[in-house]
C-alpha cells in the first residue's frame, strides 16, 4: 500500500518503459480528486517521464460547481444564495475550460500523459487526440457517441453526421497551458467545424497542456440534474450546436451512447476503467498497472492527503461566497 507521495513517485520514476496507472476514485470529494490530479500533472509527470494516469469517480457525493482556471463564478453562476443554501461549493480547477456542476448524476475521468505518448500534440489537439486514441476505441460506447466542437454528444438519428465530425481541429473554447513555472494564459480557439444542431451533449471536456504532459478532464452526464437549471446561467460563449439551448434541451444522458453492460452509473464507472485495460496495451503499447481506492484498498485517504499537501501553491482552490 502506498503511504506517502513519495512511495508513488519512487515507482513511477523508475519506470523505463512507458505505463498506465488507473486510479478508481470512487467517492472522493471534487476537490482533493482535482488537487490530486493537479499533484500528477505538476509533480509526478515531470519525474516520471513514461508514465500516463486514467482516473474515474463514479459516486460523487457531493455538490460542486468547478469552473476553468479563469472563469468568473458571476458569468457562470446563477443564483449564489441558493448554491450556498444547498451546501454547492465553488470550485476552481488547474484547468481550463468551461463550467460544469458535478453531483451525484455525473461521472468523471481524466487521462494525464507525459508527451512520449503524443510527441508532436498540440494544446489545441488534446481533445480529438484523446477522443480518438481512448474513448473512441472502448467498444462500451455506440456509433452515435461523437465529439462536436469540443463537447462529447450523441449523435442524433436524423442528423447524417458521422465520425467525420471529429477529423477537424475540435478543442475547448479555452485550454489552459502552463510553462515550467506553472503561469497559466488562456488561449481561445475559434472553431470551424461542421455542426448540427440536433446533437446534444453527454460530456463536457477541458484541458491543460505543460512541457512535460498534457491533461484532458472528462464530465459526464449520467442523468441530468435537477438543480442544473436553478444553479448554472446558459454560458455566453458556447459552441454553435447549442443554439442558445436551455441545459434540460442542450443535455442528454451518456447511456444513450452505451451498450448494454453500461446499464447503471456503477457499470459506466466500471466499465471505463475495465476498458483502458482492454485497449490500451493495443493502442499505445502501455504496461498495465492498475492502482485503485476502493477496489484493491491500494489507496487511502492518508495517501491522497499527502499528495494534495506536497502541492505548492495548488491552482485548484475552493472559492468562497
Amino acid at each position: 500500500m502506498f503511504k506517502s507521495a513519495n512511495d508513488l513517485i519512487r515507482l513511477i520514476g523508475g519506470n523505463r518503459r512507458r505505463s498506465l496507472y488507473v486510479f478508481n476514485l470512487d467517492g472522493l470529494d471534487i476537490l482533493r480528486q482535482l488537487r490530486f490530479e493537479e499533484f500528477l500533472y505538476r509533480n509526478a509527470t515531470p519525474i516520471a517521464h513514461n508514465c500516463s494516469f486514467f482516473l474515474v469517480n463514479g459516486s460523487h457525493i457531493d455538490r460542486s460547481v468547478v469552473l476553468g482556471l479563469s472563469g468568473n463564478p458571476s458569468d457562470f453562476i446563477k443564483n449564489f444564495k441558493f448554491c450556498k443554501d444547498r451546501g454547492i461549493k465553488l470550485i476552481k480547477r488547474f484547468s481550463g475550460g468551461g463550467t460544469v456542476l458535478i453531483d451525484e448524476n455525473t461521472v468523471t475521468s481524466s487521462f494525464i500523459a507525459t508527451h512520449s505518448f503524443a510527441p508532436s500534440l498540440m494544446a489545441n489537439q488534446i481533445c480529438k487526440w484523446t477522443f480518438d486514441n481512448v474513448y473512441r476505441t472502448f467498444s462500451m460506447f455506440k456509433a452515435n457517441f461523437a465529439l462536436v466542437d469540443g463537447d462529447f454528444v450523441v449523435r442524433m438519428p436524423n442528423t447524417g453526421c458521422s465520425h467525420s465530425l471529429t477529423s477537424g481541429l475540435h478543442t475547448p473554447h479555452s485550454l489552459t497551458i502552463n510553462d515550467s513555472s506553472d503561469t497559466s494564459l488562456d488561449i481561445t480557439n475559434s472553431i470551424n467545424a461542421t455542426t448540427n444542431y440536433g446533437n446534444t451533449a453527454v460530456g463536457g471536456n477541458a484541458q491543460a497542456f505543460s512541457k512535460h504532459s498534457f491533461v484532458h478532464h472528462t464530465c459526464f452526464v449520467w442523468e441530468v440534474s435537477p438543480l442544473i437549471e436553478k444553479v448554472l446561467l446558459i454560458p455566453r460563449r458556447m459552441p454553435k450546436y447549442r443554439r442558445n439551448r436551455d441545459h434540460g434541451l442542450f443535455l442528454q444522458s451518456v447511456s444513450q451512447c452505451l451498450s448494454d453492460n453500461s446499464s447503471t452509473r456503477a457499470d459506466f464507472s466500471k466499465n471505463l476503467r475495465e476498458s483502458i485495460n482492454f485497449n490500451a496495451v493495443y493502442t499505445f503499447s502501455f504496461k498495465y498497472r492498475p492502482l485503485a481506492k476502493v477496489d484493491n484498498f491500494e489507496l487511502n485517504d492518508a495517501f491522497f492527503d499527502d499528495c494534495v499537501n506536497s502541492l505548492t501553491k495548488p491552482n485548484t482552490s475552493q472559492l468562497t461566497f
